[in-house]
């Protein structure tokens, strides 16, 4: 089966809402309430489903560092890639698997679920962080969340004021003037 994408949710989309939760999260990192200055944020494509890909990866969208991964303690940006794809498989936070469906967790020689969680699941949308505390790791991903959602309903909107399309691709109108909608 072939993946689908989401048309209005691209990566420079998520990138930007990245970017509008940079200021949030830099604070957070400078204020001393994260316990170090790395994250990684993983934002997972809301059309693809599990059963379109045969690697869970090829489902992520968009994924950032924030600090030098260099000086990290561990593979921060693994283990969001791990929350982010097994909070997509469920579409669940992570951390309502961990305290209420732990038997959902899987692992094989090829793939295993972290023991940490630090996910968020918004309406579709996935995003996970890694690198400071679950709390925090969890707020990263619902304000990047948030800003994917805004920033899709403000392109829907503009969408919406141009009438020369039926449908979410683009295609001109025949030039009839009887709306067959």
């Amino acid at each position: 089966m072939e993946k689908s994408v989401s048309y209005l949710l691209t990566a420079e989309m998520a990138k930007k809402a990245v970017d509008m939760a940079r200021p949030a999260i830099l604070a957070a990192m400078e204020s001393g309430m994260f316990k170090r200055k790395a994250l990684h944020i993983v934002v997972m494509n809301p059309a693809t489903r599990p059963w379109q890909v045969e690697n869970e990866e090829d489902a992520i969208l968009y994924e950032e560092s924030f600090g030098d991964p260099k000086t990290w303690e561990t593979h921060y940006d693994e283990i969001a890639r791990a929350k982010a794809i097994e909070s997509w498989r469920y579409d669940l936070p992570t951390h309502i698997i961990r305290e209420t469906m732990p038997y959902l967790l899987q692992a094989n020689e090829d793939y295993s679920d972290t023991m940490y969680w630090g996910s968020a699941y918004l309406l579709g949308l996935v995003v996970a962080g890694s690198g400071v505390q679950p709390c925090f790791d969890e707020w990263s991903g619902y304000i990047v969340a948030a800003g994917c959602r805004a920033l899709c309903i403000e392109k829907m909107q503009k969408m919406l004021e141009n009438k020369d399309r039926d449908f979410v691709w683009q295609r001109e109108l025949d030039g009839n003037n009887g709306d067959s909608r």
